[in-house]
C-alpha cells in the first residue's frame, strides 16, 4: 500500500492540473517516475522544464511550456487545495486508495 501524498505535493498537483492545456497524458509525461509534483512546479516556475528521456506528448511545444511557466507563477496551489477542502471537494492523487 502506498503512503498518502503529503499536502505540499497534493497542492502542487492541484496547481499543475489548473494549467491551460494540461491533461492526463501531459501530466503523466511531466511527472515521470522520478519527478514529484512540487519538483515539476519548481522547474516550471524557474522557467525550465524537467529533462525527460521520453518524447513530449502531442502538442507540447516551447510556447505551451512558456505559457505554463507564466501561469504557474500566479497559482497558489496551497490556496487552491484549501478552497477545495472548504467546499468539501476531495483532491485525489493517482496512488490514493479512494
Amino acid at each position: 500500500m502506498s503512503r498518502p501524498l503529503p499536502d505540499e505535493e497534493r497542492a502542487a498537483l492541484v496547481a499543475l492540473v489548473r494549467l491551460d492545456g494540461m491533461g492526463p497524458n501531459r501530466l503523466r509525461w511531466l511527472l515521470n517516475e522520478d519527478v514529484t509534483p512540487s519538483a515539476a512546479v519548481a522547474a516550471l516556475r524557474s522557467g525550465g522544464l524537467l529533462e525527460t528521456d521520453r518524447h513530449q506528448p502531442r502538442g507540447v511545444t516551447a510556447a505551451l511550456v512558456e505559457g505554463w511557466s507564466n501561469q504557474i507563477r500566479r497559482i497558489d496551489g496551497a490556496e487552491l487545495l484549501d478552497d477545495h477542502r472548504r467546499l468539501g471537494i476531495d483532491v485525489l492523487a493517482p496512488d490514493d486508495p479512494d
